[in-house]
């Protein structure tokens, strides 16, 4: 499928993250309305949170240009919710869709330091889901990283969610960001990057390691 036209809206979802949220926007101008939600109660709100943001932005679901999921790592459940109903929009809608990395968009958030970023996702156990960049944005792989690990590496800036606990590991000197609502942050993402057009991204959200039931085996 095509990508969206230049200057087309787009619906970016983030479901996968704490704070669970929707932007409408372009690429070039940003998200002009959005609305959000704490994970806990996201479920059954997800498509009330699409149809509020939709309506503060003046747009019908059929004037979208494009669909964006954040892919995660993220919740199990707020992926699977989340990106199983981007998908329903765009086989209903017949309007492109994709999925982005929520690391790489947490990347994006606002902080002092221009050296190294370290996006971290919190993997419960003592684990976090990591991704370290460089001042140019050139990346490594995703992992799965202890504090220690973390704190070794010496990133010049920590992003993430509920980093409390993290920052007492860390060295003094590393700048500690807390990321707010990443789907608005997700068009500065689509305005610098180059972005593929598939919708079967949707079906593969980054988990980096199995859910919780799976790890436990059979009884």
């Amino acid at each position: 499928m095509s990508a969206p036209r230049d200057g087309e809206s787009l619906l970016v979802l983030d479901s996968g993250s704490p704070i669970v949220s929707v932007a409408v926007g372009t690429a070039r101008g940003g998200a002009i309305a959005t609305r959000s939600i704490e994970i806990a109660h996201s479920s059954e709100a997800i498509l009330r949170l699409i149809d509020d943001a939709l309506a503060a932005a003046g747009i019908a679901k059929t004037a979208l240009g494009g669909l964006v999921g954040l892919i995660g790592p993220g919740s199990f459940t707020g992926l699977r919710v989340g990106m199983a109903t981007l998908l329903g929009l765009h086989q209903a809608l017949g309007i492109p869709a994709t999925g982005v990395s929520t690391l790489e968009v947490m990347a994006l958030a606002p902080r002092r330091s221009s050296g190294s970023i370290m996006a971290v996702v919190n993997a419960l156990r003592g684990e976090w889901f990591t991704q370290l960049f460089g001042s140019s944005r050139v990346a490594e792989a995703p992992s799965l990283r202890r504090a220690g690990e973390i704190s070794a590496l010496e990133p010049d800036s920590v992003v993430g969610h509920g980093l409390t606990e993290l920052a007492r590991s860390l060295p003094p000197a590393t700048e500690v960001v807390e990321a707010a609502k990443l789907a608005p942050l997700a068009f500065d993402h689509l305005a610098t990057r180059a972005v593929e057009w598939e919708p079967s991204a949707l079906l593969e959200p980054l988990y980096l390691r199995p859910p919780a039931a799976a790890l436990r085996g059979p009884s």
